[in-house]
């Protein structure tokens, strides 16, 4: 396997963990070859898209992060929305306390309401610099880095019920 096969698995692992409530994956199915189990619960897709090396031998890598979640027909197409806007807000919350490889969002897209019951969020994602050549499978998990206390400025914890949510302030 590839290193940068390596660090995708290694992300999706990291990125199941932070989004536990949804199914973490590398492996991008359209909605209708997904079971229904799958699309009620919400599917995270990690996708490896393009990638760049420099002069210093470091390199980028494009990923792109695809949530897919099939709602309740009794739904409102804004009520769709408003999940995907969770979605979202999940993978941004994951891209900001990971700070090694850097990811940054470049742009995202959603449904824009148009597919309800189906929603669906695409996350495009810069990751890097990264050195590759004296990275490998033994050194991976070191590699990355999530803080899974980061809390974005401005906004606190709170115990409701043994789950954690976020309030702003």
């Amino acid at each position: 396997m590839s290193v940068m096969t390596d660090l995708l698995n290694e992300l999706q692992s990291k990125l199941d963990l932070h989004i536990p409530d949804r199914l973490v994956t590398r492996e991008y199915l359209e909605f209708n070859a997904r079971p229904q189990h799958e699309l009620d619960q919400g599917v995270i897709t990690i996708v490896h898209r393009k990638g760049s090396r420099d002069d210093d031998y470091l390199n980028k890598a494009n990923i792109l992060i695809v949530g897919q979640i099939e709602v309740n027909h009794s739904c409102s197409s804004v009520e769709v929305e408003d999940i995907e806007l969770d979605m979202l807000e999940q993978i941004e919350r994951f891209c900001d306390a990971t700070s090694c490889p850097r990811l940054t969002i470049s742009n995202y897209s959603t449904s824009g309401q148009l597919t309800a019951p189906l929603g669906w969020v695409s996350v495009n994602i810069d990751m890097g610099p990264l050195d590759l050549q004296n990275l490998d499978e033994t050194n991976l998990d070191d590699f990355i880095t999530f803080h899974a206390d980061y809390q974005p400025p401005g906004v606190e914890p709170v115990l409701v019920q043994d789950t954690v949510t976020l309030e702003q302030n």
